[in-house]
């Protein structure tokens, strides 16, 4: 008989700030300018006219998926 543990993401079994996945968050603070009938900004040679949205502090966001989570997997093997 054989008996195993796994323990997955073990860093945030000790810390909760460690081994946190992050994604995109939907908000960025670079983006392009739009018109008031909402089609893109463009200056006199055609290109579009990017602005920065200083308001925008977090560009990432926490998944609270169990990839972010501390986990413990129990194996038992019986061989013969």
């Amino acid at each position: 008989i054989e008996f195993s543990l796994d323990f997955l993401n073990l860093g945030n079994l000790f810390n909760s700030n460690w081994g946190v996945v992050q994604q995109p968050s939907i908000k960025q603070p670079i983006g392009f300018k739009r018109n008031d009938d909402g089609t893109m900004a463009l200056n006199l040679d055609g290109e579009p006219i990017y602005q920065f949205d200083g308001s925008v502090k977090e560009t990432f966001t926490n998944n609270i998926s169990l990839l972010s989570r501390w986990q413990v997997q129990a194996g038992v093997r019986y061989s013969f």
